[in-house]
């Protein structure tokens, strides 16, 4: 199932670009690029690592998934964003993420309920409509 209501057409590609961008930032950090760590696997530990990767990964999955307006994109961006508050709330992330990031990762997460919500009141009115 794709958005096809053109504003939440629209909201899904901006999300996307954010998301991209948040992805990417996690990219350099898990790669050392950014930051003050010269072995990220050896600075973070390996489980933070891995989770930083993962996440990482599914953000950048997830803004291709905006961009071609399919719905299994804001599930992959909100999947992201819960792991990523759960590592900070955990207590596992304080070196990684800043108030800064955590507050991208807030909007990410209700930028993709949103859009979740959004599609669900769409598809009912469709359904209204036949």
């Amino acid at each position: 199932m794709a958005f096809t209501a053109r504003r939440i057409r629209v909201a899904a590609r901006v999300v996307a670009g954010v998301s991209l961008f948040v992805g990417l930032a996690n990219a350099l950090h898990a790669l050392g690029v950014s930051g003050n760590v010269s072995d990220p696997v050896l600075g973070f530990g390996q489980f933070v690592f891995a989770v930083l990767t993962i996440i990482a990964v599914v953000r950048l999955f997830a803004a291709v998934g905006l961009w071609a307006y399919a719905t299994w994109g804001a599930f992959l961006l909100l999947f992201a964003s819960l792991l990523e508050i759960a590592l900070v709330v955990l207590g596992g992330a304080e070196m990684i993420v800043t108030p800064a990031g955590f507050g991208m990762s807030i909007l990410l997460l209700s930028s993709a309920v949103g859009l979740l919500v959004w599609r669900v009141i769409n598809i009912r009115m469709q359904v209204k409509r036949l």
